[in-house]
């Protein structure tokens, strides 16, 4: 979808929101706040009928981009690092990913989208998310329920979380045991949903990056697990892709970092598309 036909869609529910709002309402007063949300809904209603692929990413900071069409896929993210925390622009991976795969995948449409817009990029396809600051996997998983509550299911999840259980010292024994828990809580909303889980990126702190070795040991066999029962689900190593010199700080990627990031979901996704999984 071009950035030309995105701003005419805008225009276009704006225009139907500010009509319907001002006929329906009974006072001479018209409510802005109302026109304002009744545009917004009208946009992404109509996003909604032209986007093939929503993805959502999740994590500690969570991205959700969600079913757009039966030609469209959708993606959610999560945790800072999904929020782009670190990236010069504030789009982290998002931006690259959705990008890449509109371009490689064509005619597919891909889109994300949420209730929270980050990063510079004016087009909604690239900024939506729903980000949680800080939270750890239980947190993540619910609030994803709650989202999922009332969203329909995206096509793709994009999963990266438990770096926040890692840096926090919460439990990390049982981590991986709070990450199959919410994978599963994920299958249980959208049964037919594609994921992506990461192998967290390092961390240039000691301890944690020890932790996160460890965690990390473990996601193939609870990703294996779901997949020898038919889901469609996979792993993705982030943690060889991403290198410490790749890092803003101490825990979150830099804009080169966050381009690796986006060059593996990419592949993966791709390969995804190539066994027929959307």
């Amino acid at each position: 979808m071009s950035r030309l036909m995105g701003y005419l869609l805008f225009f276009y529910a704006m225009s139907i929101a500010l009509f319907s709002s001002a006929t329906a309402s009974t006072d001479t007063t018209v409510n802005v706040q109302d026109i304002a949300l009744n545009a917004a809904q009208n946009v992404i209603d109509i996003v909604s009928h032209i986007s093939d692929v929503t993805i959502m990413p999740l994590g500690g900071r969570t991205v959700i981009y969600e079913q757009l069409s039966d030609r469209k896929l959708t993606f959610r993210p999560a945790a800072s690092i999904v929020y782009g925390y670190g990236s010069t622009t504030g789009n982290g991976f998002r931006l690259d990913t959705i990008s890449q795969l509109n371009e490689k995948l064509s005619p597919k449409v891909f889109a994300c989208v949420g209730d929270i817009s980050s990063g510079n990029s004016s087009h909604s396809a690239y900024s939506g998310s729903v980000a949680w600051p800080g939270r750890v996997l239980t947190q993540v998983q619910s609030n994803a329920s709650k989202y999922l509550d009332n969203h329909a299911c995206p096509k793709i999840t994009l999963v990266h979380a438990g770096t926040n259980d890692m840096v926090f010292n919460l439990d990390r024994k049982k981590a991986p045991q709070r990450l199959g828990s919410l994978l599963d809580d994920l299958f249980d909303y959208c049964p037919d949903m594609s994921i992506f889980v990461a192998q967290l990126i390092p961390s240039k702190i000691k301890t944690v990056e020890q932790a996160i070795e460890t965690f990390n040991s473990e996601i193939p066999a609870i990703v294996d697990k779901r997949a020898n029962e038919g889901r469609k689900i996979v792993t993705v190593d982030m943690h060889s892709v991403v290198q410490t010199k790749n890092l803003y700080d101490r825990i979150h990627p830099n804009d080169h970092g966050y381009l690796l990031m986006a060059n593996t979901w990419v592949e993966a996704v791709v390969t995804a598309e190539q066994k027929g999984w959307f």
